[in-house]
């Protein structure tokens, strides 16, 4: 029997047969570690949690079982739901099931019919989560970012482009499928309504730990907040990022406003406002989308904005959004002095006010909402006021036949869902005190018959100022602006009067003195 040394045994001699025993016993140890790495997903071995991002309200009911997840919302279930998840199983498909509160679960359940969340690899907290790409006619990868230009645009001619969200070996699942658009955020695979057990599931398979998994594409505050940073420091001609203070939570409040930037004698203002309800982030996308359009160098762009200015809210409840509570300052513009009313309210009321007795009008006032899937098709009309029935309806005429030509489903834009003046709300309030044209839209980018991409929501956004602006430039718009222009300068003299009786200016205005009279 010839011995050998056997160095990883402590250089000690052993006898041949003993020693291949040694070598067996190890490679077992080899295969049985190697056994218990792949097994790691199927029995969970790294557990799975849930972190609380921003805006995000999915929270682990109980603790994992193999293929299963049991959540729940940490918030009302109101248009949204979104979580990041950590530990997930690579390679083979796992069931999410959101169980809701039996009180809420029908009436939530029967909007989601037909809905498909969404995922991403990509850290939602970074710009680069939002950043869409098209391929042009000579297969170069361009960015859909507005404020990058020239090489920054530039993405490479690969199969994918040359991206920060994610590693390119996960890039391929996100591409469209004609491969000319790719978004870091794509459908799960399966979603269903599950009625009798009052919840809601969902079943994808991963190739990476780390996802998040949301309702519709969110947009974050801190996203926004960036977005507008970058904004006010390119410095375009015509456009400012003005800011109106901060919240109770101490983030920022601030208003896009864009200038023609060779005035015409008689310019008029389009105001459009999103995220009154702060966790229906589609209707964002929707006036960024629009301000992409804005400031694209191009005719139509030049054409959207001659002799108009535009006051652009893409999130109007940042703490809302921060925390996803749906409805913070919703109905508050007539408590003037309500301790509770939120002061966000008061100083949208300050800027507006400010900026109409500076001489300039409110032609339109738009507020733009979301559905959550199975309510309409990709835009409809949920209120209407009955003062300005005829306009509105015109309006939407057109803004249908747009909607069709661009491949978007209008749904009863000619029969909206209810009547009646909303003073209460930003929107109305413009109505009511400085003789708007007060309009409402719901956005569905999760309708279940034509879900739309993260770009083609962007796009709609284009659609409605392209029809807001062609109304505005007809004859009728023309004899309205005129009409504003006229209560304005009735409303003026009005007050002025009242402050020069008051013993004080508009500088120590009241809360009664701003929201209630518009002062």
């Amino acid at each position: 029997m010839t011995g050998q040394t056997d160095v990883g045994n402590g250089g000690r001699v052993l006898p041949g047969n003993i020693k291949g025993a040694v070598v067996t016993m190890r490679r077992w140890r080899v295969w049985l570690l190697l056994g218990c790495v792949l097994a790691w997903p199927l029995g969970h071995a790294v557990p799975i949690t849930v972190t609380a991002g921003e805006g995000e309200n999915l929270a682990l009911t109980a603790a994992p079982v193999p293929d299963r997840l049991v959540l729940h919302l940490t918030t009302v279930a109101r248009n949204w739901f979104a979580g990041t998840f950590t530990g997930l199983p690579v390679g083979h498909a796992i069931t999410l099931t959101l169980a809701l509160p039996a009180a809420d679960a029908a009436a939530t359940l029967t909007k989601w019919r037909g809905l498909h969340p969404v995922f991403t690899y990509a850290d939602p907290a970074t710009p680069a989560a939002y950043e869409c790409f098209q391929r042009d006619a000579q297969g170069q990868w361009r960015s859909l970012d507005l404020l990058k230009h020239g090489d920054a645009c530039r993405a490479g001619t690969g199969a994918v482009p040359v991206q920060q969200a994610m590693p390119p070996a996960l890039a391929d699942a996100f591409l469209s499928p004609d491969g000319t658009a790719w978004c870091p955020w794509r459908e799960v695979a399966q979603a269903e309504t599950c009625p009798a057990e009052h919840a809601f599931r969902l079943t994808q398979a991963f190739a990476n730990p780390t996802a998040t998994v949301a309702m519709r594409v969110p947009c974050p505050y801190t996203y926004v907040r960036t977005y507008l940073t970058q904004l006010s420091a390119a410095k375009c001609p015509g456009v400012a990022v003005d800011t109106l203070g901060v919240t109770p939570g101490q983030r920022t409040l601030s208003v896009i406003r864009l200038d023609d930037p060779t005035p015409a004698p008689a310019s008029r203002t389009i105001l459009i406002t999103a995220r009154e309800h702060a966790t229906e982030a589609a209707s964002s996308w929707v006036v960024l989308g629009l301000l992409t359009q804005l400031l694209a160098d191009t005719p139509a762009a030049h054409a959207l904005r001659a002799g108009t200015s535009w006051l652009l809210v893409p999130l109007e409840d940042p703490d809302g959004a921060a925390t996803a509570h749906f409805d913070r300052m919703t109905d508050a513009f007539c408590r003037a002095n309500d301790p509770a009313t939120p002061p966000e309210v008061f100083a949208y009321a300050r800027y507006l006010a400010d900026y109409v007795y500076a001489g300039h009008t409110i032609d339109l006032a738009v507020t733009l909402h979301n559905v959550e899937a199975a309510e309409s098709a990709h835009v409809a009309c949920p209120f209407i006021d009955p003062m300005h029935e005829a306009p509105t309806l015109a309006i939407n005429q057109q803004f249908a036949a747009a909607l069709i030509a661009q491949g978007y489903r209008p749904d009863r834009l000619d029969h909206p869902w209810q009547k009646g003046l909303m003073a209460f709300r930003l929107y109305g309030w413009c109505a009511h005190q400085y003789a708007a044209l007060d309009l409402a839209y719901e956005v569905n980018d999760r309708y279940p018959a034509q879900p739309l991409s993260l770009m083609q929501l962007q796009q709609l956004g284009g659609v409605l100022g392209g029809t807001l602006a062609a109304w505005c430039a007809s004859p009728d718009g023309g004899q309205w602006h005129q009409t504003v222009e006229k209560c304005l300068v009735v409303k003026r003299l009005e007050r002025a009067a009242y402050f020069a009786h008051a013993g004080h200016g508009p500088e120590a205005r009241t809360p009664y003195e701003l929201l209630i009279r518009g002062y």
